[in-house]
């Protein structure tokens, strides 16, 4: 039952490389915007791709 509370970290821990550069975003979900996390965005930081 605790995982139901974990899906917001899961969903933001997925590894999902830009669709642009390729660049694996992974190490990176640290730096990406508030707004973007909020909005499920995100922000590579090799391109600066929104995605």
């Amino acid at each position: 039952m605790s995982n139901a509370l974990n899906t917001d970290l899961d969903i933001s821990t997925v590894e999902v490389p830009c669709p642009l550069c390729g660049a694996d975003q992974k190490t990176l979900l640290g730096t990406f915007h508030f707004q973007n996390k909020l909005l499920r965005l995100k922000e590579c930081e090799e391109c600066r791709l929104v995605f």
